[in-house]
């Protein structure tokens, strides 16, 4: 249960889904690749019940916050071993999130989230980028993707 964290259902059924989907239709062409990391914030989510910090009789923390790290990077054929690192540049779409794990004050949509990179190593302590030069993790970490995004799709269950 490594990656599992908990999220209100308006998190989790709502904007974290649809980023979900997006990052799917992103590779589903097979023109990109994508690199995802992504967990927890803070602690004192607040779910259906309101807010608490910890579910479980206190041994799983209920995060404030959740953050994923997307870097697209275009497909190409590979021969060998190649170094899959060689192909992100400074120019690598980088999207950041961070949503509020609060069934009342999230919104439905994840394009709404947007930040930096730099700012979830600021909420997490994370380091991204530390095996490129540091002009290209410099510029990868302060990038807030303004990609235009069509609404999402509502999904049904």
């Amino acid at each position: 249960m490594s990656n599992i964290i908990p999220q209100t259902p308006a998190v989790n059924q709502g904007p974290w889904a649809q980023l979900e989907d997006y990052t799917r239709d992103l590779v589903s062409s097979g023109r990109n690749r994508v690199y995802v990391v992504s967990g927890p914030s803070g602690t004192d989510g607040t779910g259906t019940a309101g807010p608490t910090d910890t579910i479980a009789n206190g041994r799983v923390t209920v995060p404030a916050e959740c953050w994923k790290v997307i870097v697209m990077v275009p497909q190409r054929p590979r021969e060998g071993s190649a170094d899959e690192l060689a192909d992100v540049n400074a120019g690598a779409r980088v999207i950041a999130v961070v949503m509020p794990n609060d069934q009342q004050a999230i919104g439905s949509d994840w394009t709404a989230y947007r930040t930096s990179a730099a700012e979830v190593e600021q909420r997490t302590g994370y380091r991204f980028f530390d095996r490129f030069p540091p002009d290209v993790a410099d510029a990868l970490r302060q990038r807030v993707d303004q990609t235009p995004v069509a609404p999402a799709r509502v999904r049904t269950r």
